[in-house]
């Protein structure tokens, strides 16, 4: 894959800690880990089924360059594109190779 094809910003985050205002109670708070730009396609019907996920998630896959600052990318994390969330199915390290990751997720629903 070259560079070419990542022409959209996403955004990578994880959850954390947080402590509400008002009543003191420990909230969860997305923080930002990164804003890669990365190749966005939805998953085919073949696909889909290779990977056991439901059409019906609207599985989309990204590719986007590897980084040492999200190497610790899981399916805690979250994508969000377009004020769209994206819940984290898998996340491959292309090759093993610390050059690209693959990750797959779904709309948050």
């Amino acid at each position: 894959m070259t560079a070419g094809n990542r022409d959209r910003r996403i955004t990578l985050e994880r959850q954390g800690a947080g402590q509400d205002e008002d009543s003191g109670e420990e909230v969860g708070t997305w923080t930002t880990l990164g804003r890669p730009w990365a190749d966005i396609e939805p998953l085919t019907g073949r696909e889909l089924v290779n990977s056991n996920l439901e059409m019906s998630k609207q599985p989309t896959r990204f590719r986007f360059p590897y980084s040492s600052t999200w190497a610790t990318l899981s399916a805690k994390d979250r994508i969000s594109f377009n004020s769209t969330v994206y819940d984290i199915e898998s996340v491959v390290n292309v090759g093993q190779r610390n050059i690209e990751f693959e990750v797959v997720g779904v709309v948050r629903g």
